[in-house]
């Protein structure tokens, strides 16, 4: 019942749109608008835009209201992220799904190349990029954003085995258009994605179609269940990388970044999600099941020193008995 929306203003579009762009959001109106904007300003135009707003207390559908006529905004009681991006996708009409983050900024030709790449790979379920941070406190960028996710340099070929290369013209916004050139990559990264995460959501494209009933963003955890949610997705379906940049991630903190969560909540939501994917899947254990023992073995340990360290003595205990 909290995902029934209590005001839309604006019927969803009667015609199918080749992208649904779908923007959860809470509390963060300003970034908001700024992330609406990115999408308005894409080269490529067959979208439709939703936004879900989460029970926001600020002053979201206020400014929300001036974009009426160009997005759906549904507001359903506060019940999470991924509550929020599965109410949106029900609602979707596009053939393909684009995932933005509020307070991220896409590129704008990201759709573009995006869906001149879905429409070249049609075995591909979906794809994403790497991304720049962008520190909005003191402006700084680094390029390459997904490299600081992991201890070691990716190597894609190791990861997804089948390397093509993209070469083509795109649009700019000014009208003019330019030459884009970057590898493409496509595989599995449900391995992979055991032991770090591969995907930031804002810088997808998925095939609706490949979305099967029983794949959804997990309601309850909102720490991995995009992360599980992709890693499940490129299991069934092929996953495309592109090693080139298409959106801005905002490195901020405010009072609703998950990144705020106590590191002890955020390790057993980890090792939650390892046991309903990777452990609970009986042909990768028989295959693969050192590499779970590893990895649980590795945050039971670093979940016993967080507990330890907010004087929990007997949660650390048992981690290192779960050990």
């Amino acid at each position: 019942t909290v995902c029934e929306p209590s005001r839309l203003l604006r019927v969803p579009f009667e015609t199918p749109m080749t992208v649904s762009v779908i923007i959860p959001t809470y509390n963060r109106a300003k970034l908001l608008v700024e992330a609406v904007e990115s999408v308005l300003r894409q080269t490529y135009r067959d979208f439709e835009i939703i936004v879900v707003d989460d029970g926001s207390t600020d002053d979201t559908e206020e400014r929300i209201q001036k974009y009426s006529d160009r997005l759906v905004y549904i507001k359903q009681q506060n019940a999470g992220v991924n509550v929020a991006r599965n109410r949106a996708l029900s609602a979707a009409k596009g053939e393909y799904i684009a995932l933005l983050d509020n307070d991220d900024l896409w590129f704008e030709n990201k759709l573009e190349i995006q869906v001149k790449l879905l429409d070249q790979h049609q075995d591909a379920g979906f794809l994403f990029s790497d991304f720049m941070i962008r520190k909005d406190t003191t402006g700084e960028v680094i390029h390459g954003g997904l490299s600081t996710w992991h201890h070691y340099r990716n190597k894609w070929n190791d990861i997804l085995p089948f390397r093509s290369r993209f070469s083509g013209s795109v649009r700019s916004g000014a009208g003019g258009s330019g030459k884009l050139e970057f590898d493409v990559y496509r595989g599995d990264i449900y391995h992979a994605s055991l032991f770090e995460p591969y995907v930031l959501p804002s810088t997808t494209l998925v095939r609706r179609c490949c979305i099967d009933p029983d794949i959804r963003l997990v309601n309850h955890d909102p720490s991995c269940g995009d992360w599980e949610f992709f890693a499940r997705l490129s299991h069934r379906h092929s996953a495309l990388y592109m090693d080139i940049e298409t959106t801005v991630n905002r490195s901020h903190e405010d009072e609703v970044r998950l990144t705020r969560l106590p590191q002890a909540v955020q390790t057993r939501r980890r090792l939650d999600m390892i046991d309903r994917v990777w452990q609970a899947d009986r042909d990768f254990c028989r295959q693969y099941g050192h590499d779970i023992e590893a990895v649980k073995n590795d945050l039971l340990m670093k979940l016993a020193r967080q507990q330890a360290m907010a004087g929990d003595i007997s949660s650390a205990r048992e981690s290192l008995g779960q050990r």
